[in-house]
This record gives C-alpha cells, sequence and structure tokens, in this order.
C-alpha cells in the first residue's frame, strides 16, 4: 500500500486533526486552546519515500508542545507504533530510561505522531569540544544502562515482530549499484561469497526485543535522564546488534563522523560502554568483545548501503564534489569492514 505521507505538511490536516484530539494529545493543556501550529519538514528535500515533520503547538497562556512526526510511503508504522506504546505502558515512560510519549498513529497516512523528548542528542554531546571525557564516560554508562533495561523487557510475539535485517543479497544489490555509478570503487568491493556470513550471525544468537538502530542520534540525553526514540526497525533479534551499533559507531571513520577523541581515547570509550553492559548483564566481557566482530561488519556493511542508496538517489543532481565526497566516505567504509570480514 501507498500512503499519502505528505498530508502530514498539509497545514488544514494536521489544524484539523490537532483541534479534534487537543484533549487526548495534550491532557495536562486541556483548558488552553490551539492559537497556531507551525509545521516544519525535517527530512531531506530530495525524500519522497519518508516524511519527517516537526509540529510546535502554540497555546494561549503563553504554553507550547513540540511534537514529531514520522511518515513513510510503503511500509506500515502500525507495528513500529505497537512497541511504542507497549515500552511505554510498560515502564518506558519513567526517569532516568524512557522513551519518547507515544501520541497518536494516524494510519490514513501512516503518520506516528510523539512527543519530542527533552535534551541533546548524544551525538552532539559527543562531537562538542567543550564535552569533558568525564561526562562521555558517564553517557556511555547511562547508555549501557539503558540497553540493559531495553534487553530485559518482556516481550509478546504478538507484537514484537522480528527486527529489520539486511542480509547479503540486499549489499549485493547495492554493489551493483556501486559498481555503475562509482567504477573507481569495483575494486574494492567485497565479494559476495565472504558476505554469507552476515545471513548467519543472527541464527546462533538468543533472540531478544532490541531497538536496532542504537546509534547515539537516537539517544537523547538531560542531565541524567536518557531517552530513546526511532523505533522503526525495532524487533526481536540478538542482543549484539544493538551493542555493536553504538560500539562501531564510535570508531566511524573521520570523513562519516568526527570526534575530538584521540584514538586511545576513543577505545577507552568503546570499552566503558561494552564493559559496562557486560557487567550489568553479568556476561563474560572478552567472549562478548570475540562475538562483537562479525556484528560490527554487519554495521559497517548497513553504513555502505545507506550511504550507496543516498548516494544513487542523489546522483543526478549532486555536484562533483558532492559525488566525490560520498565516494570517498564509502571507499573507507569498505576498507574498515574488510577488516572485520577477514
Amino acid at each position: 500500500m501507498k500512503y499519502q505521507i505528505f498530508k502530514a505538511l498539509d497545514r488544514p490536516f494536521i489544524q484539523k486533526l490537532f483541534e479534534k484530539k487537543s484533549k487526548t494529545y495534550f491532557p495536562f493543556l486541556k483548558n488552553n486552546r490551539i492559537q497556531d501550529i507551525e509545521i516544519e519538514k525535517t527530512s531531506p528535500f530530495w525524500a519522497k519515500e519518508t516524511c519527517l515533520v516537526k509540529y510546535r503547538i502554540l497555546f494561549n497562556k503563553n504554553n507550547q508542545k513540540t511534537i514529531r512526526g514520522t511518515a513513510k510511503i510503503h511500509r506500515s508504522g502500525k507495528k513500529t507504533w505497537q512497541i511504542m506504546k507497549s515500552l511505554y505502558g510498560r515502564g518506558f515512560n519513567k526517569k532516568p530510561f524512557a522513551i519518547a510519549r507515544p501520541i497518536d498513529f494516524i494510519e490514513e497516512i501512516n503518520l506516528i505522531l510523539y512527543e519530542e523528548a527533552p535534551g541533546q542528542p548524544l551525538t552532539e554531546i559527543l562531537q562538542s569540544k567543550n564535552t569533558k571525557m568525564s561526562t562521555s564516560v558517564s553517557c556511555l554508562k547511562g547508555a549501557s544502562a539503558f540497553l540493559i533495561k531495553l534487553h530485559t523487557f518482556p516481550v509478546s510475539k504478538k507484537v514484537f515482530r522480528k527486527a529489520f535485517f539486511l542480509g547479503s543479497k540486499k549489499y549485493e544489490k547495492v554493489f551493483n549499484k556501486i559498481k555503475k555509478i562509482m567504477p573507481e570503487l569495483k575494486d574494492y568491493l567485497i565479494p559476495i561469497k565472504n558476505l554469507k556470513i552476515i545471513d548467519k550471525i543472527w541464527r546462533n544468537e538468543k533472540n531478544i526485543f532490541i531497538h536496532n538502530d542504537f546509534y547515539s542520534g537516537n539517544l537523547i540525553v538531560n542531565q541524567r535522564n536518557f531517552y530513546c526514540i526511532d523505533f522503526d526497525k525495532a524487533g526481536l533479534g540478538p542482543a549484539l546488534m544493538d551493542i555493536a551499533t553504538l560500539y562501531g559507531s564510535l570508531e566511524f571513520p573521520k570523513e562519516i563522523w568526527e570526534l575530538n577523541f584521540s584514538e586511545k581515547e576513543i577505545k577507552h570509550l568503546q570499552e566503558t560502554f561494552l564493559k559496562t553492559y557486560c557487567k550489568l548483564g553479568g556476561i563474560d566481557y572478552l567472549i562478548t568483545k570475540e562475538k562483537l566482530k562479525k556484528f560490527l561488519a554487519k554495521i559497517y556493511l548497513d553504513q555502505i548501503h545507506y550511504y550507496a542508496s543516498l548516494t544513487a538517489k542523489g546522483w543526478p543532481f549532486w555536484d562533483i564534489l558532492t559525488k566525490k565526497n560520498f565516494s570517498k566516505k564509502i571507499k573507507i567504509l569498505l576498507l574498515r569492514t574488510k577488516g572485520y570480514i577477514s
């Protein structure tokens, strides 16, 4: 089914929706009337399959709320909505570890509405030149504790689907795109036969509830409190997937994400995150670290898939410099992936 997702930007539709459901959406402001709604599209202008939007709701008495919306053309958000409701209603509505409050699912246009989480993305904290090492360490310990709470959440297979998974066939498809638009990278591509191991790594691990996109941009930090957002890929899968996502992102090459830490400091942050998780979860650190390598290869392959897909969509209207920059990103990711695959 193809949804009319860009109706999420239609002012008359949104105005009517929020006014009709104001008391449900904003129970603590039920005596306040909506004065205005500011609508801002936050997804890229060229995005055709996804619509991300921010609504700033202005009430009388100088009150305001910020609501986020996510809609996708093809894949229904109903399961994601059910997951968010289940988490929020069973313990993830309380500090210090919570998720953004789910507000509504508008099935007509496949739109999930949720309250904006208060705080700053962990990505920004880690990238800031003003962030002390001790603050980063504290944040990563908090991220580990959040994961433990998430990974011990009691699940129902009726609500919790299998987590989103990209396998070797998807990578083969995107490698063919790379060959076509960036032939200079042909010799850096990984043979498909070497990628078959990726299809097996989930089979040998216990499936629990995972976020499946647990990188620092989806963690909002507010003093000592943590909020998690974006459960679009969440479901049943191996815990190592979440661990590898955050652990691996800390060592992404500077072409992808440049941190203001030395290589030694980054290793310390990774070890802090992993050791804290293992200690809280009662699992062996060295065994987990060894198992993690294959999942780190998957994290890098997923990044290659993301950047190559993005490049294919943007190629017709990108300038030469942008094309070169993306070619450089994909090349360095391929080289890093080979290190983990081998």
